[in-house]
């Protein structure tokens, strides 16, 4: 009902053309992306992100504030503004702001997907690959590392057609790690889980079927295989090629061979990286103190709503094993450590977790985590057992299985 109102109230009035026709696509672009600034203000306002319900008996709340997204009025309007004006830079304008936003929801969300699939056909179809904003913004060039269908396949093509020889050498980096994401996402599709909360009941009815049987269809094996190739290409095409990543200067060989080892180093049955800085507190906290104690590493943030929701079962789930050698730590993606203690206060968690400054920051990124909540499970010499999404029932019995295990090497 709220969107109809933003519909009605703000983006006809500031969509209509003037009555001499000589307004602009800048113009009319310009007026979209207001009116959409506006109306997501509104919406802030109405559903401040302190006061989110977490309860599952009010998932109704949640899901009214997902579905009055102020973005899912607006993405046909600039579609259809890409779609009239194709020499214009606002059609080039109006397609990026659409890739930008695929990052802020699932991207098989049906009220963005078939958006996001027409704008990129079209930016292939222009060759817009040379866009300097493709790589230099972040959050558009996160977007691209996304797995969809769409944007797979935009990957593919652009990493052999772009004119640029440092775009190309980017989106072939960009498709290794969208692989290893899609292989990641296909180990436990959290869509396919059979028992699931009314909130994630919803979540993943919105989904359309081409993005589900994507990830159903991946070969995991496969897909990890051609990440490597093509980060083995991108150290042999375009290794030299200088980025700007995290305020300094790198190579594309440098952050292909760290992919490279993640991938390498990361591996079920590899002892996990090392893990040393501050937690929330600013006190010292070091993962290899923990040896001896089987270690759920939980990769979260305050402003994702997924984290959150599983909070109440890593509660339980600590207070379950409070007698038995287990330990629960987090890795906080948020940018303000005063609100990310906030939100520690207010859901109970009293587990500690290391500040990572920002979502993916330098910790998720060493141990390649592109999306949370992430569960990593180590054992008691710190080797890696398990990688899960947030789902309860698996990260349980892979707790509990390396727990019963260590009971067994104990037994006489």
């Amino acid at each position: 009902m709220w969107t109809a109102v933003i519909a009605l109230t703000v983006v006809a009035p500031m969509l209509a053309p003037r009555a001499d026709g000589s307004d602009s696509p800048k113009e009319r672009y310009e007026a979209l992306v207001t009116a959409c600034k506006l109306a997501e203000d509104q919406w802030r306002e109405r559903y401040p992100p302190g006061d989110e319900p977490i309860l599952i008996s009010q998932m109704k709340l949640r899901e009214a504030k997902y579905r009055e997204w102020p973005v899912w009025v607006f993405l046909p309007g600039l579609l259809a503004l890409a779609e009239k004006y194709p020499d214009d830079p606002a059609a080039t304008d109006a397609l990026l702001w659409i890739v930008e936003k695929a990052m802020l929801v699932p991207i098989g969300d049906r009220g963005l997907y078939p958006s996001l699939k027409r704008a990129l056909e079209l930016m292939e179809s222009r060759a817009l690959y040379d866009d300097p904003r493709l790589f230099t913004v972040r959050r558009l060039s996160l977007s691209f590392q996304y797995p969809s269908p769409a944007s797979e396949h935009f990957l593919r093509v652009a990493s052999e057609k772009a004119k640029d020889r440092g775009q190309r050498g980017q989106f072939a980096l960009a498709l290794a790690v969208l692989l290893m994401n899609r292989s990641y996402l296909a180990r436990n599709p959290y869509f396919d889980q059979p028992k699931k909360n009314a909130h994630a009941a919803f979540m993943a009815g919105r989904l359309v079927p081409e993005y589900m049987d994507y990830i159903r269809k991946t070969g995991l094996g496969a897909a990890t295989a051609e990440a490597e190739t093509m980060l083995n290409r991108t150290i042999e095409e375009f290794g030299d090629v200088v980025v700007k990543g995290r305020g300094r200067e790198t190579t594309l060989a440098e952050l292909a061979r760290g992919m490279l080892r993640q991938i390498r180093d990361l591996a079920i049955g590899r002892v996990g990286p090392e893990i040393e800085g501050e937690d929330l507190d600013g006190k010292r906290l070091k993962l290899s103190d923990f040896r001896g104690k089987v270690v759920v590493l939980s990769f979260w943030g305050s402003w994702c709503g997924p984290a959150i929701r599983m909070v109440p079962h890593e509660r339980e789930l600590v207070a379950r094993l409070a007698d038995r050698p287990f330990v629960l730590l987090g890795v906080d993606g948020d940018a303000d450590r005063d609100r990310a203690k906030r939100v520690v206060e207010r859901e109970r968690m009293s587990w500690r977790s290391w500040f990572d400054g920002e979502p993916g920051g330098p910790i998720a990124e060493r141990w390649q985590v592109a999306a949370c909540p992430t569960f990593y499970v180590l054992d008691a010499q710190g080797v890696i057992r398990d990688k899960l999404p947030g789902d309860a029932k698996a990260l349980d019995k892979s707790v509990d299985d390396l727990l019963e295990e260590m009971k067994q090497a104990k037994a006489p």
